[in-house]
């Protein structure tokens, strides 16, 4: 197991103003720094550690480094996504070889990652709303008020609609930047644009879903709620509204 050790306390979002640095010394660096809300770090036997070896972005330089060479904090209490762990990472003058520069260009590196990992949030999504429709269309066909069906309420049945559509949507921008990765294009834009409209649409479309589930929705005898929690995550990682970039461990 593999840990991304960028995002920071102060530097979320901004990856330039990242503040651990990397010290040459006789034979390799010393690593100085903090990092936070590093997926799978209880788990992982080496992290690729982001660190400066210069001032400005250009001179931030990739590393990696063994488990031992790091202090793992204790996993994170979150709010949803509890099935994959997160922790704090600390780098108290560990010292790697030179051979563990594995990247000068670690800004451009942890750029490059986003037009990856961008479609993979988005695909994320689209199984997320995918369940919560398939949810909130089972329920709503058994699920009788006034009489009649609740999918036979204009009311749910429009959003119903409104949460197919978003799907659809969200699906084919998912498949369109993921296309474009696979054939080694370049699709900045259109992993950035998966990624903010399918995880807004997975939040909205969640929404609605437990809405139409009323008291029943808020219940943990649901799966709802679950997917409610998660769903939000979706659209901080990876680049959120207002920050291009975003967190990323």
């Amino acid at each position: 197991m593999a840990s991304y050790a960028l995002t920071e306390p102060h530097a979320g979002s901004e990856v330039a103003a990242i503040r651990s640095r990397a010290e040459r010394v006789q034979g390799g660096f010393r690593l100085y720094g903090r990092k936070t809300w590093i997926s799978h770090a209880p788990e992982a036997g080496f992290f690729v550690v982001f660190a400066k070896v210069a001032e400005g972005r250009e001179g931030i330089a990739a590393f990696l480094v063994e488990r031992e060479g790091v202090e793992v904090g204790p996993p994170l209490p979150k709010l949803g996504q509890r099935a994959s762990s997160a922790a704090e990472v600390a780098l108290e003058g560990t010292f790697v070889p030179e051979e563990a520069l594995i990247a000068r260009e670690g800004f451009r590196l942890a750029m490059g990652v986003f037009d990856r990992s961008r479609p993979v949030v988005a695909a994320m999504a689209v199984g997320l709303l995918r369940r919560a429709l398939d949810e909130a269309l089972a329920y709503a066909r058994v699920r009788e008020a006034f009489g009649k069906a609740l999918w036979e309420h204009h009311g749910v049945g429009f959003k119903l609609a409104e949460m197919a559509m978003d799907l659809e949507a969200a699906r084919l921008l998912a498949h369109r930047a993921a296309d474009l990765a696979e054939r080694g294009e370049a699709n900045s834009m259109e992993a950035a644009m998966a990624k903010a409209f399918a995880a807004d649409a997975a939040v909205r479309g969640v929404s609605e879903a437990l809405q139409a589930f009323g008291g029943n929705g808020y219940s943990e005898g649901y799966p709802m709620a679950k997917l409610y929690r998660d769903a939000k995550a979706l659209q901080i990682y990876e680049g959120h509204l207002g920050d291009p970039a975003g967190d990323c461990a």
